[in-house]
């Protein structure tokens, strides 16, 4: 997934929705008539999906607040993947520049990108 579905306008949603839902596609409609965009997607909760005006049933409401979850969870991993790619690059242009790095600013410097790094790569792991 290589876009900002928070950016995503009601009918570009609608779409991208239908893609990833499974016999919604009438309450995916719904959602649409609503003017429910991709930020205010993010913001659907349970209570308001079944309440008014969407008044959903369980069943799609439940569907719909696993799809919200799982397309969050998709975007922060994917977020995260290109924080660790992107602290790998900078470490490996430091390494490049510092052979031994043992002494001074970019000795620190390249500790506490590891350290970045490492930590990116604990929250990467505890999504899997």
């Amino acid at each position: 997934m290589s876009f900002n579905i928070a950016s995503f306008s009601n009918k570009k949603l609608n779409g991208y929705l239908k893609t990833r839902s499974n016999n919604i596609d009438k309450y995916i409609d719904i959602l649409t008539a609503q003017k429910v965009n991709g930020s205010v997607f993010f913001a659907l909760k349970y209570e308001m999906l079944i309440s008014y005006p969407l008044n959903f049933p369980v069943r799609p409401a439940l569907k719909l607040t696993e799809l919200i979850k799982e397309i969050q969870e998709e975007q922060q991993i994917k977020k995260l993947m290109q924080k660790n790619n992107s602290l790998k690059k900078e470490l490996a242009q430091l390494k490049k520049n510092c052979h031994y790095c043992t002494f001074g600013s970019q000795a620190s410097s390249c500790r506490a990108l590891l350290v970045k790094l490492g930590e990116n790569e604990i929250a990467l792991k505890n999504f899997w």
